[in-house]
């Protein structure tokens, strides 16, 4: 049976009071205070060289700590211009590309926005539909084995609801739903009252 694993998204401020500089110091410090993942975030945009993720990755395999890596915040799968939608694409295989060096498992990312004329089903269906032209360049750039994992979101105009990230990841066996509950929550205006 699997348990569950906790570590933080990105470097918290105590390990900089330390002393620490590099993300490659940071599985060693997650072990050292019994957590045991590291999501490396990229949300601002994921600027590394192959030496630096395989530097981290090698640190995490050394401590035994499983990288995830958070794609950038600027995706968004529903928009229709045909230069931004490239960009999201480019966006999701480079996360894609860092997590591989790394040697990163899952590459979380955030879905985009629901807003506009188009029923959300509508917009679900040509996100999904985006989403398969990117599972097809990753399977090209060799990036077979890397989970795509879509997360809920907080906004009601965001595209990432419960039954809309389940959508998504029918799209391939491939894809599984990050489930934020605090976005969640968000969502349903404080609807998660219960342990349950």
């Amino acid at each position: 049976m699997a348990h569950a694993i906790f570590g933080p998204a990105g470097s918290p401020e105590n390990f900089y009071a330390q002393g620490n500089k590099r993300s490659s110091q940071m599985p060693e410090y997650l072990r050292e205070y019994g957590l045991d993942t590291f999501e490396y975030s990229g949300g601002h945009g994921l600027r590394m060289s192959e030496k630096t993720a395989r530097e981290i990755g090698s640190q995490a395999q050394k401590a035994g700590i499983p990288i995830s890596v958070h794609a950038p915040y600027f995706i968004n799968l529903a928009n229709e211009d045909s230069e931004k939608i490239l960009n999201s694409h480019r966006y999701i295989l480079g996360a894609m590309q860092a997590a591989f060096w790394m040697g990163a498992r899952r590459v979380i990312f955030h879905p985009g926005s629901a807003s506009g004329s188009r029923s959300r089903q509508e917009i679900t269906a040509y996100a999904c539909s985006e989403l398969k032209k990117i599972i097809q360049q990753a399977d090209a750039a060799g990036f077979g084995e890397i989970i795509l994992c879509p997360e809920t979101m907080g906004k009601i105009n965001q595209l990432g609801d419960l039954e809309e990230v389940l959508s998504l990841c029918s799209v391939n066996e491939r894809l599984i739903p990050c489930i934020d509950f605090g976005h969640l929550n968000a969502r349903t205006q404080g609807s998660l009252r219960t342990q349950a």
